[in-house]
């Protein structure tokens, strides 16, 4: 198991904790307000110019349980990505996608929920301007380059049924109040990526999960996931078989917050 960060993290302004590139700006959240549980389904259809979407997920309170795609026509989708965690509200998931554009038709991006009539959430989507992406795509590439060893790993694929693939972890250290997860497979053999990322606080204790696909050209895939608190590990598979499922993932720290240390014996002195 590997610790993400040192004392200077990548992309942290070390004096306010925030990140030094904002990657989702508030404005952002602008698109859909509500999506009613219950299989509900919404879609947005990209403009002919874009290369680039970023989308948000959060709920009223309750867990978040759903599923966003990205379409390049009927039957061909080039993202996916399942997600339950624990709570919407404390555990947001931020992603922004890339994407080829000029096909006959625009991609679509489409968002559903759960079967369950219990778990409704908001979701909105951004599309950036010309100039944001390039900026977008300059951070991605910059803090995926300079990612230590022990933050960038690959992981190789296993059977041909998407079992036994292998298992990475990354431990996050308690100061670590967010993290950004970036995979991409330019350096692995350019193919598509089909992973099992779970965020766990505790001994096996799962608080958000996610089955995560992209295809060659959704990548690189760039994604913000909160972890406050402390004890969050992050652990993933590779789902894709051994010849055709190298990958590479970088796990960064995003924001941090200072954490008050005592030593032992300070305590001794209260009582």
């Amino acid at each position: 198991m590997t610790k993400v960060g040192g004392a200077n993290p990548p992309s942290i302004n070390d004096d306010s904790g925030k990140p030094e590139f904002e990657i989702f700006p508030e404005e952002y959240d602008s698109v859909i307000k509500r999506i009613d549980g219950g299989g509900t389904i919404k879609s947005c259809k990209m403009p002919k110019w874009a290369t680039r979407v970023q989308y948000k997920i959060e709920t009223f309170g309750r867990p978040a349980k759903g599923e966003v795609n990205l379409w390049l026509g009927p039957g061909r989708s080039t993202h996916t990505l399942k997600f339950d965690t624990e709570s919407g509200v404390e555990f947001p998931i931020e992603g922004t996608l890339s994407f080829k554009n000029g096909h006959d038709g625009a991609p679509v991006l489409r968002v559903s929920t759960s079967d369950d009539y219990c778990f409704p959430m908001k979701f909105s989507a951004h599309v950036p301007s010309t100039k944001r992406a390039l900026e977008l795509a300059a951070n991605t590439e910059k803090s995926f380059y300079e990612a230590t060893k022990e933050e960038k790993m690959v992981i190789q694929g296993g059977h041909t049924d998407g079992k036994q693939g292998a298992w990475k972890y990354w431990n996050i250290p308690q100061e670590v109040d967010s993290i950004q997860l970036i995979g991409w497979s330019t350096d692995t053999g350019k193919k598509s990526f089909k992973v099992q990322c779970e965020l766990l606080q505790g001994p096996n204790n799962v608080k958000q999960s996610m089955a995560l696909q992209c295809g060659g050209g959704s990548q690189p895939y760039h994604m913000v996931l909160q972890t406050p608190g402390s004890g969050w590990v992050v652990r993933m598979q590779n789902k894709k078989f051994m010849a055709d499922g190298l990958i590479e993932f970088a796990v960064l720290p995003y924001t941090t917050k200072a954490v008050e240390t005592k030593d032992l014996a300070e305590w001794g002195d209260h009582f």
